[in-house]
């Protein structure tokens, strides 16, 4: 009679154990390491998202309250297109009626603003790309040039697109002193972000704002 096998494991099955093991390791590490990254992304996606909702929020109004020349109180659309290298860095300067201060203190609804990338106010070394920034120009009645300091939207922005819809196509520059004093019919806005590598670049974001075609008037301009 054969004597019975021992109860010990064979180096060939100790072999395939460990490879076993390993590879549900690794798949293991994969899934958790997947997992990790894809909340980091959705961190930093609304991180990104809670700002460019809110200077978007600004430019919306902004841009809704857009107001064309007049006699009284002159004003201004322009968009002008502009790159940065290979990337868009369009401008847009323009009158609105949103400059509104608090019921308490006098000043006028007209205000002039202005966006457009500009090199990073905020000195953080580790944030690539451009600020879109915003100037607010207040006292269009006065004398004396206001040169306010820009106000940063975003930062971490690689391109900036404007487009502009006569009413029949859309157009990358606008001015209204060669419009008779007309407005677009429309805007729309294009943010691109910086992306890093090996991280898939960022979603960019769209926004589409219909103007209105009221004119200013001396009484638009009137105390608040």
């Amino acid at each position: 009679m054969r004597a019975g096998r021992g109860q010990g494991f064979t180096l060939l099955e100790l072999l395939i154990g460990a490879l076993a093991t390993m590879t549900l390791m690794t798949a293991l590490y994969g899934v958790f390491h997947g997992t990790l990254r894809l909340r980091e992304r959705t961190y930093e996606q609304v991180e990104r998202d809670l700002p460019a909702g809110e200077a978007l929020r600004v430019l919306r109004a902004d841009l809704a309250a857009a107001r064309t020349s007049s006699p009284t109180l002159g004003g201004v659309f322009l968009g002008v297109a502009g790159s940065n290298g290979q990337d868009a860095a369009d401008q847009l300067r323009f009158t609105c009626a949103s400059g509104r201060i608090g019921a308490e203190e006098f000043g006028f609804d007209l205000q002039e603003v202005e966006y457009a990338l500009i090199e990073p106010l905020v000195g953080d070394a580790e944030e690539e790309g451009l600020d879109l920034a915003r100037v607010a120009r207040r006292n269009l009645l006065g004398t004396a040039v206001e040169e306010p300091e820009p106000q940063r939207m975003l930062g971490g922005v690689r391109a900036l697109s404007l487009e502009y819809y006569d009413g029949s196509s859309w157009r990358t520059a606008w001015d209204s002193e060669l419009e008779e004093g007309a407005l677009p019919a429309a805007v729309r806005v294009r943010l691109e972000w910086m992306g890093s590598e090996p991280e898939p670049e960022p979603r960019p974001i769209e926004l589409v704002v219909e103007l209105a075609t009221t004119t200013t008037s001396a009484d638009s301009g009137g105390a608040t």
